[in-house]
């Protein structure tokens, strides 16, 4: 058995200049708040996670840091980047 590693944009990132520039390079249809919110957000976050406009997410985001004092850096993950298994 084989374990094959998926990585989700983003998910590597240190800083939030990072992050976004994983997410535009993804170019999967994926939300800024919606990435965020699956990558480091561990409970519901349905205004974040539903936002289209990626300036007002990119301000919450940052706000939010700023907040829970990830000063330059980002927060860990709410989740562990997930695995598939197959032969």
């Amino acid at each position: 058995m084989v374990g094959i590693n998926i990585e989700i944009a983003g998910s590597r990132a240190k800083t939030l200049y990072q992050f976004v520039r994983e997410h535009n390079k993804a170019n999967d249809q994926c939300r800024l708040g919606q990435r965020f919110v699956n990558i480091y957000i561990s409970n519901v976050w349905s205004e974040l996670f539903h936002e289209s406009s990626d300036k007002k997410a990119l301000e919450t985001i940052n706000k939010w840091l700023v907040d829970h004092q990830y000063y330059g850096r980002m927060p860990p993950l709410a989740r562990e980047t997930k695995t598939s298994k197959g032969d």
